[in-house]
């Protein structure tokens, strides 16, 4: 009788604390990649200089020098746009990729003890055939 019981515990643990449990471990995967790759940050200074490498228009005295300082922080705008970039796909991946294996452990949580239920019945059924 004991048994009994304790399957339906683990089947009340299972389908109500497992979920929250779940829920709240993949909830802290996704906030961990979101602030692991700045998402929000990196979106805000996209296309600020790469290191905030650049030079003062101030400092120009000549119209070739002024056009040089321009052209590096131009260059150094690129530069910082693609990085950034890359690092925002890295982290947007890997935020879909966690979301797609946290709906898959979700399918799989679900029908865990039914895939138990079945093998214990069809190893008992081998057993004794």
């Amino acid at each position: 009788m004991q048994s009994i019981s304790l399957v339906g515990q683990y089947l009340v643990w299972h389908y109500t604390r497992g979920y929250r449990d779940l829920a709240q471990n993949a909830s802290n995967l996704l906030y961990f990649f979101y602030y692991f790759f700045s998402i929000q940050e990196l979106s805000r200074t996209w296309f600020s200089p790469w290191k905030n490498i650049g030079i003062g228009l101030a400092s120009a005295t000549t119209s070739a020098e002024y056009l040089s300082i321009i052209t590096i922080s131009f260059i150094m705008r690129i530069v910082g746009s693609i990085l950034r970039s890359i690092v925002l796909l890295t982290g947007l991946t890997c935020i879909v990729i966690a979301g797609g294996a946290t709906l898959l452990a979700l399918i799989l949580w679900t029908i865990i003890p039914c895939i138990i239920l079945f093998c214990f019945i069809t190893g008992m059924s081998l057993l004794f055939s």
